[in-house]
């Protein structure tokens, strides 16, 4: 493809620049696709389906965001019966400490936390989510509010965000970290970085409430997961406080 041509395309498609940069790399449930050139750019076919795509994605995402706050105080309330404490996370290194990961190497206490949640997510997928399959598989699920075949989309989807985000998480934080040192007085790619991070984080946290909600009795192979991002969570807000601030091109600003 010719200069001429990338011009043409992000001035007939208003493409935002740099929206790629800030991305979680999700294309098929981004709600911008027909604005990012670097998708244009990918897609040898692309079409007036493109925009009708991204709302429904926007949809998508603003239901699971809607979700979020819900989702918390259900599984707070579910770890207390339990006598799980969320809150309990200061217990461990204060933020910013560095500590020795398994190989023996100083590690960041966010980048350690966000790579044992990825292991313990995997440690689950090998588990866990076996008994959850099989009642996917065999139905009928007990949930009053939802047909059968709505609680397989619901499931299938939370499964789908938690696997996305658990790897993505760590690797946005090393960004994150491996930028700091450039960081000046006002937002910079470090704060990006950890923001998509936090975004990953949030949706992850959402998407177990899903499967906490539909398979209630999963709850103590998943509470223990939704502490861990907890934990990381407040870490993360609290080392990269303008992280949430950051205005991403076209996600948080156009």
């Amino acid at each position: 493809m010719k200069k001429e041509d990338i011009d043409r395309l992000a001035a007939s498609h208003n493409c935002i620049p740099g929206i790629f940069n800030y991305c979680d790399r999700w294309c098929e449930r981004c709600a911008l696709t027909s604005r990012c050139l670097s998708y244009l750019m990918a897609e040898e076919h692309f079409g007036p389906d493109t925009e009708a795509c991204d709302l429904t994605n926007e949809i998508f995402w603003q239901n699971l965001a809607d979700m979020f706050k819900l989702t918390i105080e259900m599984i707070r309330e579910t770890a207390e019966e339990m006598g799980v404490d969320l809150d309990a996370i200061a217990d461990g290194p204060e933020t910013g400490s560095r500590e020795p990961d398994d190989e023996g190497t100083v590690t960041h206490v966010v980048e350690h936390l966000a790579k044992s949640y990825a292991g313990r997510a995997d440690d689950w997928f090998e588990t866990g989510c076996r008994s959850l399959e099989d009642r996917m598989n065999n139905p009928p699920l007990q949930l009053a509010d939802h047909n059968e075949q709505q609680q397989a989309v619901d499931a299938a989807d939370a499964l789908a965000i938690i696997r996305w985000y658990q790897h993505q998480i760590y690797v946005k934080i090393r960004r994150a970290l491996n930028s700091f040192a450039e960081r000046d007085d006002g937002p910079n790619d470090a704060d990006g970085s950890a923001k998509v991070a936090l975004i990953g984080i949030d949706r992850s946290i959402s998407a177990w409430g899903v499967l906490l909600k539909l398979f209630p009795e999963s709850s103590e192979g998943v509470l223990p997961l939704v502490t861990m991002l907890e934990n990381l969570r407040k870490r993360l807000e609290a080392e990269f406080p303008q992280a949430r601030d950051f205005m991403r091109p076209g996600f948080d600003s156009v």
